[in-house]
């Protein structure tokens, strides 16, 4: 069974390289996600348990909005929030002219400009990198057109990066 390990994304017009993180570090991913968000959102979308089927998914899939995924966000501690930032950006590379650079250090320092101060941003390529590389575990539920549906709502509805007001009134509501 031959795996794709690699995969490029481009967000606002620069190019990623996002490596699949290994099957230790996706169960330790899959955990948090399991244990910390999967929950919340099956209570507070009313769920129980099961995702709509068909054309009703994507009845539902408009309903999610940036404010219950902050919701879903808030209910992850501190801790796990690092790991899972860690996790997904120190598994992306963009693509300059100088070559490949490492989005997140192993150091925790940023090897490219404009991650580290840009909320969006930083969540768009944490959700492309996580998603990727825990999609196996969900592929078998729906789930996985829940996660698509997430990432959407960042590449649609939101600017890709925001200036200090704009964050202030984002990260109050």
């Amino acid at each position: 069974m031959s795996v794709d390990k690699v995969k490029t994304v481009e967000i606002d017009g620069r190019k990623f390289q996002v490596y699949k993180m290994s099957a230790k570090t996706s169960l330790k991913v899959t955990k948090i996600l399991a244990a910390k968000i999967l929950p919340f959102l099956d209570s507070f979308l009313g769920l129980d348990g099961k995702l709509p089927e068909g054309d009703n998914m994507d009845d539902f899939l408009s309903t999610i909005s940036l404010e219950k995924i902050a919701d879903a966000i808030d209910h992850i501690d501190e801790a796990d929030l690092e790991k899972l930032i860690d996790y997904g950006l120190s598994h992306c590379y963009e693509q300059l002219a100088g070559g490949a650079t490492q989005v997140l250090n192993s150091n925790g320092t940023y090897g490219v400009a404009g991650v580290e101060d840009d909320m969006i941003f930083t969540l768009r390529l944490t959700v492309e990198a996580i998603a990727w590389s825990v999609s196996g575990f969900f592929d078998a539920s729906r789930w996985t057109s829940m996660f698509q549906g997430m990432g959407d709502i960042f590449k649609l509805n939101m600017p890709t990066s925001m200036n200090s007001t704009a964050a202030a009134s984002f990260s109050s509501q």
